[in-house]
């Protein structure tokens, strides 16, 4: 097969489907960290892109004054960094992608993401500072998604405990 010329960089992996449209031969769930950052900045900057947000990415967001638009600009310009982490759904990864934007201040921001090559989609997780190292939640580096503090408790109380009401 030979390479095509895509911008600035040839491409091995890429094959001509009966439409004439290119299709990466690979799986998106094995990506390094180079090649998800071409793919995720690649479907970022479609025009095809259909994108969604988990509502803790959101509330993520509006905790940090960050606006979706923040989130499309480290997508479409940042870098993943850091290994991906495996998605509850079979065959996908979620990755951390990460640069600074108008509104952080400064600051990097990490956009937690499952992409989709095939159907241009993005699935947001979460957001967060990229120098924040652990959050009530846990992390994303496979720690428990709840405090372990809240474990012992049961469900109402976690509630109660989560809402701020006390008994």
């Amino acid at each position: 097969m030979l390479p095509i010329y895509t911008g600035g960089r040839y491409h091995h992996d890429i094959w001509s489907n009966h439409h004439g449209a290119y299709a990466l031969t690979a799986s998106d769930s094995n990506w390094t960290k180079a090649k998800a950052t071409d793919g995720i900045r690649e479907i970022a900057r479609s025009a095809r892109l259909t994108i969604s947000y988990k509502r803790h990415a959101t509330d993520q967001m509006a905790a940090r004054d960050l606006i979706m638009s923040d989130v499309l600009y480290v997508l479409k310009n940042g870098f993943v960094h850091i290994d991906p982490e495996p998605s509850t759904r079979a065959g996908y990864n979620k990755y951390g992608v990460e640069c600074t934007c108008p509104n952080s201040g400064s600051r990097a921001v990490r956009v937690i993401v499952i992409p989709d090559r095939k159907a241009c989609f993005l699935k947001i997780i979460t957001v967060m500072w990229v120098d924040e190292t652990e959050t009530r939640a846990g992390n994303i580096i496979g720690e428990s998604d709840e405090h372990p503090s809240l474990h012992r408790k049961r469900s109402s109380e976690r509630f109660h405990r989560r809402a701020g009401i006390r008994h």
